[in-house]
C-alpha cells in the first residue's frame, strides 16, 4: 500500500495499558474494532518518523479517521494531541450562576510596614493588578501567609472595589498562618475592579502571601 493508504489501528492501543482516558471515552473505545488512519498523519508537517510505507516516508498531519472519530468522544482538553485536534470546551452557566475560584499571591517576600495589592500578583499600585470582574457576588475570601505575622503584629487582607476598601477582610496574628471571611454578599457590577490590600504592621515578620475568593456569576 502507498502512504495516502489507510492503516487499522486497535483504539485501546491509544491510551498506555492500565491507564484510563476517561469514562466516555472508555465505553466508547470499548465497542470499536478498528480505526482506520490516514498512513500520511501519523507526523506533524516537515518532519520525518523514520519508517515508511512502501518506500514513502508518512510525514504531514492531515488527519482521516473512519468507523470512529475519537475527537467526537470528548468536549474540552484533549486527550489524544492528534486525534483529537478540533476538540473545545462547552461553557455555560447553570441556572443559579456559577461559582469561580479567583487566586492570587505575591512574588516576592513582603516586609512589615506595608501596604501592598495582590491581584493574579502583587503591586503597591493598586491599578497594576486590580481585576475587571464579569458581574457577580463575593462570598467568601481566604488567605495564607509562609509565616504568622509574629507577636502583637498582624497581616490584614480587605477586599478592595474600584479602589475603595470592602468589609469583607481577614486579619491573621501572633503565630497563624491562614484565615478566611465568609458569608458576605458583596456585589461587583461588570467591569468592577477588585484586588486585596494587605497591610503588614510594622514589626511583621517577612513572608509571602496567597488568597483566594468565592465568586458566583450573575444569570
Amino acid at each position: 500500500m502507498d502512504a495516502a493508504s489507510s492503516l487499522a489501528v486497535d483504539p485501546q492501543s491509544l491510551v498506555p495499558p492500565g491507564v484510563s482516558a476517561g469514562p466516555r471515552i472508555d465505553a466508547a473505545l470499548a465497542g470499536v474494532g478498528a480505526l482506520v488512519v490516514v498512513a500520511d498523519s501519523l507526523v506533524p508537517p516537515g518532519q520525518s518518523s523514520g519508517a515508511t510505507v512502501d518506500g514513502q516516508d508518512a510525514t504531514r498531519a492531515a488527519l482521516a479517521v473512519g468507523v470512529a472519530s475519537v475527537r467526537a468522544l470528548h468536549l474540552g482538553p484533549s486527550y489524544f494531541a492528534r486525534l483529537d485536534v478540533e476538540s473545545a470546551p462547552v461553557v455555560a452557566l447553570s441556572p443559579t450562576g456559577s461559582l469561580e475560584v479567583i487566586a492570587g499571591s505575591t512574588m516576592t517576600s513582603i516586609i512589615g510596614g506595608q501596604v501592598v495589592f495582590l491581584g493574579l500578583l502583587e503591586d503597591i499600585d493598586e491599578l497594576r493588578v486590580s481585576l475587571p470582574l464579569p458581574a457577580g457576588t463575593l462570598s467568601e475570601l481566604h488567605v495564607a501567609a509562609t509565616v504568622g505575622p509574629g507577636a502583637g503584629q498582624s497581616f490584614t487582607y480587605a477586599v478592595s472595589r474600584n479602589g475603595v476598601a470592602q468589609n469583607v477582610a481577614a486579619t491573621l496574628s501572633g503565630a497563624t498562618t491562614s484565615g478566611s471571611s465568609t458569608g458576605a454578599a458583596l456585589a461587583f457590577g461588570a467591569g468592577d475592579r477588585f484586588c486585596v490590600r494587605l497591610t503588614t504592621s510594622a514589626g511583621a515578620a517577612t513572608a509571602t502571601h496567597r488568597f483566594a475568593i468565592k465568586y458566583q456569576l450573575a444569570v
